[in-house]
């Protein structure tokens, strides 16, 4: 899988529509192709920068808890593993999994 979510972005919605966008129809590349599939498309880039972020940000602190690859909506209550997405778009979930010792 391709990590960079920027080269990501330009494969899947930049490339194929290289003379669309040069002739200018950036609103129909826009509406037709990104718009659509736009929130599917973030939705697990934003999930694993929040992941590094609190992974990044307490290197020193004892959490308890480790950031989890796998987060569960405390909204809906399903799964999210990449395939499985929350339907609750004002939910953003973060999961622990273990404990640190005392």
């Amino acid at each position: 899988m391709l990590r960079d979510p920027f080269v990501r972005f330009w494969l899947r919605f930049v490339h194929g529509e290289i003379p669309s966008l040069e002739a200018g129809r950036l609103d129909r590349v826009l509406e037709e192709r990104i718009r659509p599939v736009w929130s599917d498309f973030v939705a697990p880039i934003f999930e694993e920068v929040c992941r590094e972020s609190v992974r990044r940000e307490t290197p020193g602190l004892k959490l308890p808890f480790e950031p989890s690859l796998r987060s569960t909506c405390p909204t809906c209550s399903t799964g999210s593993t990449g395939s499985t997405r929350c339907t609750d778009p004002d939910a953003v979930g973060l999961t622990g999994a273990g404990r640190h010792p005392p």
